[in-house]
């Protein structure tokens, strides 16, 4: 499965920013800078504790695409085997949709950080 683009490029900001001050920082412990060195250090902080959110979230939506996709495939999967072997039982896609959004608004309630 491949990274959401908009996940990734903030990953990749966050990360390119880091490194950056990083750069910084260390220049500067050279110099001594002690105040900047402690407002560069906080700024490192804030920064990991982005990334990490970051990466949970992106967690968060691949488990939930994952879900969604074994659904749907096992969804497929009994439609094609009622077809094959001539069950009567019809599947109702409407009432399909209307579980996967009960699914999705419980995630959200779940885990709060998350938006779609």
């Amino acid at each position: 499965m491949e990274h959401d683009p908009f996940i990734y490029k903030s990953v990749v900001k966050v990360k390119i920013n880091f490194w950056k001050i990083l750069g910084i920082l260390l220049s500067l412990y050279i110099m001594e800078d002690k105040e900047r060195i402690q407002e560069l250090e906080g700024e490192i902080f804030g920064l990991k504790s982005e990334l990490k959110e970051c990466i949970d979230r992106e967690r968060i939506y691949r488990e939930i695409l994952s879900e969604i996709d074994d659904s749907i495939i096992n969804l497929l999967q009994r439609d094609k085997e009622n077809e094959r072997f001539r069950f009567d039982e019809k599947i109702n896609f409407k009432e399909y949709v209307i579980n996967v959004k009960k699914d999705l608004d419980e995630y959200r309630r779940i885990y709060g950080n998350i938006s779609f």
